[in-house]
């Protein structure tokens, strides 16, 4: 009798030790299984931006996007101007700075004062008269933009989304640039244009 209770105990033994190694397969292959799922994925990303004019210089920007929570976007206001004998356009920057997406969101209170650009300018006319141009027309619409762009500062769990090179970014917006061997830089960037005419 005792020697079958020795070999019930040694089975109860063996049995644990098969039902603990299958368990513990099970846990391993689940998060094998986890860990697939949350690898980061190429994805249409969407960026929507829209300006309201608040008072008579300032306008207020609105952007709604499905980019993570933390992703750094740059925005930025300026204005098109042309300078004498010169068809190409130039662009005086009336605002620009780095703001992170929280809930979805990201909101700013710009005013419009072209007056830093402006002054630069005629003074660099006046300092470099044989170098630099004077303008010759100004636009009466400011040109806002979101800029999306794997080259600014990002953290590591925005990079775990999207790529540490933006390689998961895709979407209507998106662009690439450069090579070698590391391969591109996303970037993701929509504008909009306002009618704001010029007062400095």
């Amino acid at each position: 009798m005792k020697k079958f209770a020795n070999i019930f105990i040694i089975s109860l033994i063996i049995t644990s030790c098969v039902s603990n190694s299958e368990k513990k397969t099970e846990i391993e292959e689940t998060k094998v299984i986890e860990k697939e799922s949350t690898a980061p994925v190429l994805k249409e990303y969407k960026i929507e931006l829209s300006v309201d004019k608040i008072s008579a210089r300032e306008i207020k920007i609105n952007v709604e996007t499905d980019f993570p929570d933390g992703t750094n976007f740059l925005l930025s206001v300026g204005r098109t101007h042309f300078l004498k004998g010169s068809d190409e356009e130039y662009s005086g920057e009336i605002f620009n700075k780095d703001f992170s997406v929280i809930q979805g969101n990201v909101e700013a209170t710009v005013k419009i004062d072209d007056s830093e650009w402006y002054d630069e300018h005629q003074r660099l006319v006046k300092a470099l008269p044989d170098d630099i141009q004077p303008i010759d027309k100004i636009s009466d619409s400011i040109n806002v933009s979101v800029l999306y762009s794997a080259a600014r500062a990002q953290s590591s769990d925005v990079e775990e989304i999207l790529g540490t090179r933006g390689e998961f970014v895709t979407g209507k917006g998106a662009d690439k640039f450069g090579s070698g061997t590391a391969g591109p830089i996303t970037t993701f960037r929509v504008s909009k244009k306002v009618n704001f005419p010029f007062n400095k």
